[in-house]
């Protein structure tokens, strides 16, 4: 279960940094909550493209992400395994060791490249669909083949 607190004073500044994820929204009271928050915003009208547009697409990203660095990892995992059994477990070197270093960065770089260009659909579209926000809620991102 994740967590989301939105406050705009002084006064929910522990509501804030208590939650997973703080939206902080600069009013009359102060800036103590814009402050202490993850995201600020300046007027509660903006909270609605911040939940349900950038909200939708950070979570799809960052869950098939995951997915991607799980299979990626797992990959990884069952050539070194492979090899290890093939040269009889001697303790030769899969790969040279330069290219184990870069690994991760590359592929990692390349994955956040295309995810970062990566539109489903329209901020428009988004908020004026509300079935665009049920994977999401079933978790249907984070159990993909």
């Amino acid at each position: 279960c994740i967590t989301l607190s939105i406050g705009d004073g002084a006064n929910d500044v522990p509501m804030i940094q208590g939650a997973h994820i703080g939206v902080g929204i600069r009013g009359k009271e102060g800036s103590a909550a814009v402050q202490a928050c993850d995201f600020a915003i300046s007027q509660f009208m903006f909270l609605r493209n911040l939940m349900f547009c950038h909200g939708r697409r950070t979570y799809k990203r960052i869950a098939t992400f995951l997915c991607y660095f799980m299979y990626k990892s797992a990959v990884l995992g069952c050539s070194y395994i492979i090899y290890a059994h093939t040269v009889n477990f001697t303790g030769k070197l899969t790969f040279p060791e330069g290219l184990d270093m870069i690994f991760n960065p590359l592929t990692s770089t390349a994955a956040i490249i295309v995810f970062a260009t990566d539109a489903d659909c329209t901020d428009a579209v988004a908020l004026q669909s509300p079935q665009l926000y049920s994977p999401g809620q079933q978790r249907a991102y984070m159990n993909q083949p």
